[in-house]
């Protein structure tokens, strides 16, 4: 009985003797598809800005309107609340409307309220105009003077910011479409200025 060992055979054709370097090529191939995948990514970038009529309304993209959208006021009319149209940046207007959608489901999960009725579902945010306050409670909206407890006032947007570090004292965070509205408490911060309505 002989003793001896085995030699694999190397001659089992094309595929059997390029395994090696097609296993790399195709590897090399799946890692520059991801880095090029992730190439494509919208590139957040943090900026400032006070131009509040033209904060993001999407959340699957980061650019901004060219222009303000419709403004609404929420009024009570025969005890039941309803979408007053108004200018935006006027003293009467509460929300910016960011969308019209089926249901509210389809609302950015960010936004600051959905309005319901029997003809659909309205998307808003807060009208943030410079130099004018907001009281917000949980029952209602509304612009005030700044001198008066619990008036906020806008002192800037972050662009790309998903929470309030890059505020001196707070504001309100919008995580899907990356921005954050940056708010002065008006009563103490008027300083003898006038803002507000």
């Amino acid at each position: 009985m002989r003793v001896g060992h085995v030699i694999p055979n190397e001659d089992n054709g094309f595929f059997s003797r390029w395994r090696w370097p097609i296993a790399l090529g195709a590897l090399t191939v799946t890692a520059l598809v991801i880095a090029g995948l992730g190439a494509f990514k919208p590139q957040v970038v943090v900026y400032p800005t006070t131009d509040f009529a033209r904060l993001p309304i999407s959340a699957t993209t980061f650019t901004t309107p060219t222009a303000p959208m419709a403004c609404v006021s929420v009024r009570h009319v025969n005890g039941s609340p309803k979408l007053v149209d108004e200018a935006c940046g006027s003293a009467a207007s509460t929300f910016r409307v960011i969308g019209r959608v089926g249901n509210a489901s389809q609302c950015v999960r960010d936004a600051d309220l959905t309005y319901s009725s029997s003809r659909g579902a309205v998307c808003l945010d807060y009208d943030w105009t410079a130099n004018q306050c907001l009281q917000i409670t949980k029952d209602a909206v509304s612009k005030v003077n700044c001198a008066d407890r619990g008036a906020v006032l806008p002192e800037v947007a972050i662009i790309g910011a998903v929470d309030v570090t890059y505020c001196r004292e707070g504001g309100i965070a919008h995580t899907m479409r990356h921005f954050t509205v940056c708010t002065l408490a008006g009563d103490k911060n008027c300083k003898g200025r006038t803002h507000g309505i």
